[in-house]
């Protein structure tokens, strides 16, 4: 993919679909359903004529992992064209296709034409906002065919792709959108690709801050697709079954098959020692999003592949004074809180860093001295500078 796409690139960065891209402007389709019933099939062309004029929207972005812009050249926000949710609904209501649903306060999935991220690679990625939110103009939501006056690039969603404002996180836009689905039943029962498997919030609205809601699964085995990569093969373990899940993984010290979000707020009993426990083993890798870990060590641990994103490492030690560091090769840490944490000589090589905060102060310190981030992904130039300047290896 280009550099230089309007946008930073998030979550699938649509190369995997290559040598099949999943479609072009002019033959797209976007299918309207009412339950499993198709009632609607528009065009890109068919559904820019909603508006009466040419339709832009200067939209702020809050990535929950990669922090509040993500925009490739440092701007605040970024125009997209296309089309409002509010005019696809009143077009289908005023022609009745909605039926006896658009009374009854529906729920909407956006679907998306490429597989999720994270889950099975074979279901469609998909999210869901209740109808009262797509209606509010303070959400933004729309369905964008242009970014700043051009077509929106493949690697952005394009050739059509769902947009949400500032108000909600920006996982609830959905790239290379083929499918909209009103269906019966509140919001809580429709849980999107990033919702059920990483434990993302339903709601995801930003002034409640609602990144991550307690979910607990657990990893039953892990799969590679043509391309070598993997995907876990996962089940949902209910709430009444938490305690017995962790007490199971942490009584054999092996949670490389749990993936959760918000593990301190579960009315567990967590260690703060995690020097012997496996989190990484093969192809299975714990994934522990939005936790806060006080006060906790985890020197030695083998923690390469796993993912952190959005927790909280407050006085945490990654090695003894330097010596039995652990392991964050290649660990997904964006969003991660490191400012106190103790990282010498720990190697970070290859981490993903978007949003990763380091220190706020700025201030001299030897916590980091030897801290290897080579290779690391969207380390930010003043973090990498200041680590460079108190002794890690960038």
């Amino acid at each position: 993919m280009s550099q230089d796409l309007p946008l930073k690139i998030v979550g699938d960065s649509g190369e995997r679909h290559k040598p099949a891209p999943l479609g072009t402007r002019d033959g797209w389709k976007l299918v309207v359903r009412v339950g499993s019933a198709i009632i609607k099939e528009y065009s890109v062309d068919e559904l820019l004529r909603l508006e009466p004029a040419p339709y832009g929207a200067k939209t702020g972005i809050h990535c929950v992992s990669s922090g509040g812009i993500i925009r490739s050249r440092g701007e605040k926000s970024v125009t997209f064209g296309g089309v409002r949710f509010s005019r696809l609904f009143e077009n289908l209501r005023l022609n009745g296709d909605l039926g006896p649903i658009a009374g009854l306060r529906p729920t909407v999935r956006f679907i998306s034409a490429a597989p999720g991220g994270c889950g099975p690679r074979n279901r469609y990625h998909w999210t869901a906002l209740p109808l009262r939110d797509c209606l509010d103009p303070a959400n933004g939501v729309m369905l964008a065919t242009d970014i700043d006056d051009v077509p929106l690039p493949y690697g952005n969603g394009g050739p059509l792709r769902s947009i949400v404002g500032d108000s909600l996180y920006f996982y609830k836009a959905v790239k290379w959108l083929a499918e909209i689905r009103f269906c019966r039943g509140p919001h809580s029962r429709f849980l999107g690709t990033w919702e059920d498997y990483a434990g993302y919030h339903n709601r995801a609205r930003t002034a409640f801050a609602e990144q991550f809601q307690p979910r607990m699964r657990e990893i039953q085995e892990v799969l590679r697709d043509k391309a070598g990569q993997p995907s876990d093969v996962s089940r949902v373990v209910p709430r009444k079954a938490w305690r017995q899940t962790w007490e199971k993984m942490s009584g054999r010290a092996d949670l490389s098959r749990l993936i959760v979000s918000r593990l301190d707020e579960m009315d567990l009993a967590l260690p703060t020692d995690f020097r012997k426990i496996i989190f990484s083993e093969g192809d299975f890798k714990a994934k522990i999003r939005g936790t806060l870990f006080k006060g906790c060590t985890f020197a030695g641990a083998n923690l390469e592949g796993c993912n952190f994103s959005l927790s909280r490492f407050s006085n945490t030690d990654f090695s003894e004074k330097g010596d039995n560091p652990a392991n964050l090769t290649g660990c997904d840490l964006e969003g991660a809180n490191l400012q106190s944490a103790y990282l010498r000589n720990v190697p970070m090589r290859g981490a993903w860093l978007s949003n990763a905060v380091f220190t706020q102060d700025f201030k001299a310190t030897d916590r980091v001295n030897g801290l290897e981030v080579k290779e690391a992904h969207d380390l930010d130039e003043k973090t990498r500078a200041w680590l460079a300047d108190n002794g890690a290896s960038v």
